[in-house]
């Protein structure tokens, strides 16, 4: 085989071994549309509605990332809820909803986890975690008191379904419950006043982010490209030296 083929061929391989780790980086969210750890202490720009002596504010009683998360408190015949500040979302396209959850006890029926009109789940009772299409609840996961969990929603309205993970693994696909309003904004808490729909629950580190869309497979968002650091190092290195080889060879023909 010629000299000039070999470093072809070795070049193509090692361009290869490159996409393949490109697509097999699991995580292919770009930069968040949404973020909210609780961290400053300030929820004045979210819209926050209480009845009676129910809680929705800012808490330092438990949280993931310190010093604040969110806590909703609604036990009796009033309501506690939080509808998030507005960001641009494209809710035809694919996007990933993640944050930290927590029940403190499990005196709960019917309060909002996270509502975007697409998206819609529950504590339906106790410990239950549900997702609800508009018509029926289902189950996803009975959670424990006082621990919290990762909850990350993957969202795809081209087929009005998301899947949901509880500290990472796989629980359900969900239909979507879709209604107009709210495309821009979603709803955490107690929405009605009346002691059936009551619980208590803190929220943190709350984040929406829109799926890039890949290219013949393989996506690489912006904040994920440092991970193919090593590996392009390493094909410029290789590169360099199988030319260099191959010019030393040449020249001592």
């Amino acid at each position: 085989m010629k000299l000039e083929s070999t470093v072809r061929i070795t070049l193509v391989l090692l361009f290869a071994t490159v996409l393949i780790t490109a697509f097999n980086i699991q995580s292919i969210n770009a930069s968040p549309v949404f973020s909210e750890d609780f961290d400053d202490g300030d929820i004045s720009d979210w819209t926050v509605t209480t009845t009676g002596d129910a809680i929705f504010d800012v808490s330092t009683d438990t949280c993931v990332s310190s010093p604040y998360s969110v806590h909703m408190k609604s036990l009796g015949n009033y309501k506690a809820m939080g509808v998030s500040p507005t960001y641009t979302l494209n809710i035809t396209k694919d996007y990933t909803v993640s944050f930290h959850f927590s029940i403190p006890h499990t005196d709960n029926h019917w309060f909002e986890v996270f509502n975007n009109h697409q998206i819609y789940l529950v504590i339906d009772l106790y410990d239950d975690l549900k997702c609800y299409d508009g018509t029926t609840s289902f189950l996803i996961s009975e959670l424990t008191t006082n621990q919290w969990y990762p909850i990350e929603i993957k969202a795809h309205p081209s087929s009005s379904s998301y899947d949901v993970y509880v500290n990472g693994t796989f629980k359900r696909t969900c239909s979507m419950w879709i209604h107009s309003g709210w495309e821009n904004s979603f709803r955490i808490g107690d929405r009605a006043d009346g002691s059936t729909d009551k619980g208590e629950a803190y929220w943190d580190d709350i984040y929406i982010s829109e799926d890039t869309t890949p290219v013949g497979g393989i996506s690489i968002p912006i904040n994920k490209l440092s991970l193919l650091a090593p590996y392009i190092g390493l094909t410029i290195l290789l590169a360099v030296a199988v030319i260099t080889v191959a010019y030393v060879k040449k020249r001592k023909r």
